[in-house]
């Protein structure tokens, strides 16, 4: 094959590699340079470390079961006959009425 050129491989991976295995091969290769190992293993991040979970706690009661329980349970309850007591009548407050006092002449503006 004439006219081809080989090129070296620099990840040292064979080419039945699959995605992740290339980019496992990059991040952890320190001859490559650190951008191009940061944004593989960003990449392979996904696929390294499992994703939360939503979790669900499920039980053999109905919604029916649950909801004649909490209707006991409030039926049971003590209701209190509880009135408002009337606040004490206060008396407005006594206002004193002064008388005016005498006029002082102001004396600061005469020469």
């Amino acid at each position: 094959m004439e006219g081809l050129l080989l090129v070296e491989d620099p990840i040292g991976v064979g080419s039945d590699a699959k995605a992740h295995d290339v980019l496992v091969a990059i991040y952890r290769n320190p001859k490559m340079p650190l951008h191009m190992r940061m944004r593989a293993a960003i990449a392979a991040i996904p696929f390294e470390s499992p994703k939360l979970a939503v979790t669900a706690v499920v039980t053999d009661e109905s919604l029916a079961v649950k909801l004649d329980r909490a209707w006991t349970r409030t039926r049971r309850a003590k209701i209190i006959d509880a009135r408002p007591i009337d606040p004490p009548k206060k008396e407005p407050p006594k206002i004193e009425i002064k008388p005016h006092l005498p006029h002082v002449p102001d004396k600061r503006y005469r020469w």
